[in-house]
């Protein structure tokens, strides 16, 4: 059973020119629509790369090695948790409790992993990440790999293709241009 979500709040927002986490759209902050969504769909959200400020109402789980992206978040976070996640990137702001159902619903426990795929591939942040995931990740995270979606590909693993009604939730913001 998924029980958490571990959001991934690590980056700098370089490309987007300053927090992108805290930019409000609709005068809601961008990451406080993806811990919305990930109690809509109830699952207890942590925040992993910050900590939370006395204004938030989520727990934060500090990276497990700073500045080295995603792949230390999932580690910190995998750890911590020390069972199945559904891990999410922070910057998903028109995430859906429906996606989140729909992905766990698929969830298949002899895999390390199930990702949400689109044409463009995996998405390793929109995911069901086990523990055992765990030695690969410290592995290549030693190795000074970052990318998710080439641990996925070392992984027992599951491509879930995503339902057109769902692949507008999963558009991600780098940039200002990438606002809804």
């Amino acid at each position: 059973m998924i029980r958490h979500a571990l959001i991934l709040a690590g980056g700098q927002g370089h490309r987007f020119g300053g927090d992108k986490l805290a930019h409000r759209i609709d005068g809601v902050a961008m990451l406080d629509r993806v811990v919305a969504a990930a109690r809509s769909a109830l699952l207890e959200p942590l925040v992993v790369g910050r900590l939370p400020t006395p204004a938030d109402d989520w727990r934060g789980i500090p990276d497990a090695v700073a500045g080295q992206g995603p792949l230390a978040g999932l580690i910190a976070g995998l750890e911590r948790v020390r069972a199945p996640a559904l891990v999410l990137a922070g910057d998903l702001p028109r995430l859906t409790p429906d996606l989140l159902r729909w992905l766990i619903d698929e969830d298949d426990p002899s895999c390390e992993v199930i990702a949400a795929g689109t044409d463009a591939g995996p998405e390793p942040l929109c995911a069901i990440w086990r523990p055992g995931a765990l030695p690969a990740a410290a592995s290549a995270l030693a190795a000074g790999e970052r990318a998710l979606h080439r641990l996925i590909d070392r992984l027992d693993h599951r491509l879930v293709p995503v339902p057109a009604e769902h692949l507008p939730a999963l558009r991600n913001v780098n940039t200002r241009d990438d606002l809804p």
